[in-house]
């Protein structure tokens, strides 16, 4: 407790530079300038990867040098930001309130179901970590790495919601249902590949990841059960991840909603606690994936559904020349 509070008293004054970079990111996104918007994250991985060990081990401040690297890395962020933007791209606005005003609306029904989609995730994660802490400080330390390593091994998956959410709305918009369709299916083939691959490599790395992080006893247990059974089953998170853009990009924001929420308690509480209650902490584990895959296959069935009708009611209303 007294680490994780020094690490946040330095970080979360720095989250509106975080924000910041990601809003740049996404308007650079929108001007069709996707190739240098990954400028903005690249910058900040940088700069952590440039000061982490200087801070952490050359100047001896352990995790507030850890900080303090990620605090000043949010900043470059920012500034890279705003550089490309209004720099090298050279984009133009008065901000104002009318204008705020005038589109708000608009802006609140996409943005906030997305808001409330997003903090269902760490409401599903506090729950299994709550549960897994009651099997020791190992078992907390094995779920933590392997909270780690996810978005580094697939960090590919988590990125295409947002890679294909713009030819979704873009064929969407030309009423090309078929493309539409077609985008969701290959999504979904090529996360289910890519995470298949990966899920084969992280099996025949676990002994190699549980000596990098110097793992013994639970958390060894817990990284090797990770990487054995439940790394593969990630692919329903991929299917969901598809299915939650299809659904932003159709104008139905709120059924995204409703399906990560939906995971994060019908989909995680009951399979969690039985997982737990009969096979302790790799079972939590367990019991959260056979959740992630019955939320995924319903989510993307239904996104399937969807695409389906509207390219039905598509057909029936050709476009005009």
């Amino acid at each position: 407790m007294e680490l994780g509070t020094s690490y946040l008293r330095i970080v979360i004054p720095f989250m509106s530079m975080l924000m910041l970079g990601m809003v740049t990111g996404g308007v650079l996104r929108a001007l069709g300038q996707a190739n240098i918007a990954m400028w903005i994250t690249l910058a900040g991985a940088g700069v952590n990867l440039v000061l982490d060990p200087i801070f952490i081990f050359a100047l001896d401040m352990g995790v507030a040098g850890a900080a303090t690297a990620s605090a000043i890395a949010r900043l470059a962020m920012a500034a890279i930001g705003l550089w490309l933007v209004f720099g090298r791209v050279g984009y133009q606005f008065q901000p104002s309130m009318q204008h705020l005003m005038a589109n708000f609306n608009a802006i609140i029904k996409i943005a906030a179901p997305a808001m409330i989609t997003n903090t269902a995730t760490p409401v599903g994660n506090a729950y299994v970590t709550a549960t897994i802490a009651g099997f020791g400080d190992g078992a907390v330390a094995g779920y933590a790495i392997i909270a780690r390593i996810m978005p580094v091994a697939f960090g590919v998956v988590y990125s295409l919601s947002g890679a294909i959410g713009p030819i979704i709305g873009q064929n969407f918009g030309a009423r090309r249902l078929d493309r539409v369709r077609k985008t969701v299916r290959e999504a979904v083939a090529f996360a289910g590949g890519f995470i298949g691959l990966v899920a084969l490599a992280l099996y025949g790395l676990q002994d190699h990841l549980i000596k990098l992080f110097s793992m013994t006893g639970d958390a060894a247990a817990m990284i090797a059960f990770f990487c054995t059974f439940t790394a593969v089953v990630f692919v329903f998170d991929g299917a969901q991840f598809v299915a939650n853009a299809t659904f932003n990009n159709l104008n139905r924001a709120g059924w995204s909603t409703i399906a990560n929420w939906g995971k994060a308690t019908l989909g995680t509480f009951p399979f969690v606690w039985l997982g737990a209650t009969y096979y302790g902490a790799p079972g939590a584990l367990a019991g959260q994936s056979v959740g992630a895959a019955l939320s995924g296959t319903v989510a993307i069935t239904i996104a399937f559904l969807l695409t389906n009708r509207l390219e039905h009611l598509a057909s029936r209303k050709p476009v005009q020349a």
